[in-house]
C-alpha cells in the first residue's frame, strides 16, 4: 500500500470561524487493515500566502498516531488566524482558507522521531481530505 490505510476524512468539511479567536476542527480516523498501523500527517494551507497567518495550537500532526485494527479515533485539530491577516494586502480579498492533510505510513523504525514540518504537504496522491475555513464575522 502507498498510503496509510485509513479512512481519513474531516468531521465537517466547512466551518466559519471569527478572526484571532481560537477554533478547532476534528478529523475522523478508521484503520481499514487487519493489523495495527502508524501514520504520520503533514498538512498544507491554501492560498499558500495565508499560510504564515494560521496558527495551530493543538495537532494530530503534531505526533504519530497508531490505529488498532477496525479502531476509530477523533482527530482534533485547535488553531486561530492571526488577526494581522486583515492587513495583508495581498489577501484583501480573502475569504476562505484551506486546511489539508496527507497521511503517510510511519514504519517501526521511524517510530518516535520527531515530528516537525512546517513544510505543505507535497501533494501527492495520498490527499486524503480538506477542510475549509471561511473567514468572516
Amino acid at each position: 500500500t502507498v498510503g496509510v490505510p485509513w479512512q481519513f476524512e474531516p468531521v465537517d468539511r466547512s466551518i466559519s470561524i471569527k478572526i484571532g479567536e481560537t477554533a478547532q476542527a476534528h478529523y475522523s480516523a478508521t484503520n481499514k487493515f487487519v493489523r495495527a498501523t502508524t501514520g504520520r500527517a503533514t498538512f498544507n494551507v491554501q492560498p499558500e500566502l495565508a499560510g504564515s497567518y494560521f496558527n495551530k495550537v493543538e495537532c494530530f500532526c503534531f505526533t504519530d498516531t497508531t490505529l488498532k485494527p477496525g479502531e476509530t479515533l477523533d482527530m482534533p485539530v485547535m488553531f486561530y488566524v492571526d488577526p494581522d491577516i486583515v492587513n495583508a494586502p495581498e489577501l484583501k480579498d480573502l475569504k476562505t482558507i484551506t486546511l489539508s492533510y496527507t497521511m503517510f505510513p510511519v514504519e517501526k523504525n521511524e517510530k518516535n522521531k520527531p515530528v516537525a514540518s512546517s513544510a505543505p504537504a507535497d501533494g501527492t496522491s495520498n490527499k486524503v481530505s480538506h477542510t475549509e475555513r471561511s473567514l468572516g464575522g
